[in-house]
């Protein structure tokens, strides 16, 4: 019993195997580029836009293995500036949406400089364009970041605008001004600060769960042991009588 129920929390944690969990997708994955230049990058994508004024549920975009073939991927390279673009037709709206990661490269390092999307809604005819240009990572050329932690990003609009735009990253993988085809990602792994303090999270929490089991299993054998042992009293005094 004590190894199922320590398999079951282990698998819980990696999200293989969990009570409440719906059918397990995998992380979307898009490359662009040539054999002189590429992009790769994998991760599960999440584009909410809340709206502000009024009381109507958000829009939601989600990005995985099961969707990204409604994805049209496209690129633009140059010595020192790359970017992958994202585009797809929405149901609710005619207009050809597009999400952009935006990578600069700086002598033998490049970075995520930037994230933009391009968007119109039913009810807000016209495009609109929220951007960040924060940069979110910075790695040497020939490596690649890896974040599985979530990460929450807001897009601003260069003017005031009814709409938030919030995207998330989780799982995320990326690596610019690669060379050559290789189907997978090469050279060191970067990985940002939110994994490192998961990397001590997860361990301390199976410690914890395994400790109160421990301690659930001592306890309940101690009183089944009280139990047994007033039970053989009872019937072994059972035997005599009292002059």
């Amino acid at each position: 019993m004590f190894v199922v129920l320590s398999a079951l929390i282990v698998a819980c944690l990696d999200q293989i195997v969990c009570f409440g969990v719906g059918p397990v997708t995998s992380p979307a994955t898009f490359r662009i580029g040539s054999n002189d230049s590429n992009i790769l990058l994998q991760g599960y994508i999440n584009i909410t836009l809340a709206y502000t004024k009024v009381q109507k549920p958000p829009v939601v975009v989600s990005i995985d293995s099961a969707t990204q073939g409604g994805f049209q991927v496209s690129g633009y390279f140059e010595k020192e500036i790359e970017s992958l673009d994202l585009s797809w037709k929405t149901d609710w709206s005619n207009s050809t949406w597009n999400l952009t990661f935006q990578f600069a490269k700086s002598e033998n390092s490049y970075n995520l400089s930037g994230i933009s999307l391009l968007y119109e809604l039913d009810d807000l005819p016209g495009l609109r364009y929220a951007s960040n240009n924060r940069s979110l990572f910075s790695v040497t050329i020939g490596s690649y970041y890896s974040c599985q932690a979530e990460q929450n990003i807001v897009l601003n609009h260069s003017t005031p605008n009814p709409v938030t735009v919030k995207l998330t990253l989780s799982q995320l993988r990326v690596q610019a001004f690669r060379h050559g085809l290789e189907p997978e990602f090469n050279g060191i792994m970067v990985q940002c600060l939110l994994d490192y303090h998961l990397d001590r999270v997860v361990p301390i929490v199976i410690g914890i769960s395994l400790a109160v089991m421990i301690i659930v299993a001592l306890i309940a054998f101690i009183i089944t042991s009280r139990r047994n042992r007033n039970i053989s009293g009872s019937s072994g005094s059972g035997g005599y009588q009292q002059i």
